[in-house]
């Protein structure tokens, strides 16, 4: 039974796992800052360090297909996306007018993350994959999802959302 549950624990709570754990150590180490921090100041060490992560993306991206996701789901959803999201962090998010949206866009992440869903599935679901394109479609459910999070940010500030939540939260935790 032990083993049997040694194998479960391995085979099943492991892998989501990871992306939580890389993105946890990644916070406690501040590993975008130390990575972006190295190479700096000098040109050739750039050049080498672009030259290495685009080398490998391009094998990661290569092995992406390759790799079976049901043996290997860390390498799927951890160490893709983790070197992904370090590349952007260093050579996309410094683009003055990207870094912009981006920030726009990660400021409503939230709410699109759960208003998408409503509008794919349940709401305007005909609508969405009527598009028969894969860029439409995400243009759409992004620019739909995002109007509507804007107006979820102004009814929220018209009736006060973070005041009211801050008084729960200060009355749950006994605070004030």
């Amino acid at each position: 039974i032990l083993i049997a549950g040694v194998y479960l624990f391995i085979r099943f709570l492991v892998p989501p796992l990871t992306p939580f754990l890389l993105g946890c150590l990644s916070a406690e180490y501040d590993v975008p800052d130390r990575w972006t921090a190295v190479g700096r100041g000098v040109w050739w060490k750039k050049a080498i360090k672009i030259a290495a992560e685009l080398a490998v993306l391009i094998l990661f991206y290569k092995l992406y297909a390759e790799v079976p996701i049901k043996r290997f789901w860390e390498f799927h959803y951890g160490m893709v996306p983790f070197v992904l999201i370090l590349f952007i962090i260093e050579w996309i998010l410094p683009i003055p007018g990207l870094n912009r949206v981006l920030r726009f866009l990660g400021k409503h992440s939230y709410n699109i993350f759960l208003i998408h869903t409503f509008i794919r599935s349940y709401y305007l679901g005909g609508v969405t994959y009527s598009m028969k394109h894969f860029l439409l479609v995400v243009l759409f459910l992004l620019s739909s999802s995002l109007v509507l999070s804007i107006g979820l940010e102004f009814f929220k500030k018209l009736v006060r959302y973070n005041r009211l939540e801050n008084l729960l939260i200060d009355r749950i935790t006994g605070e004030k």
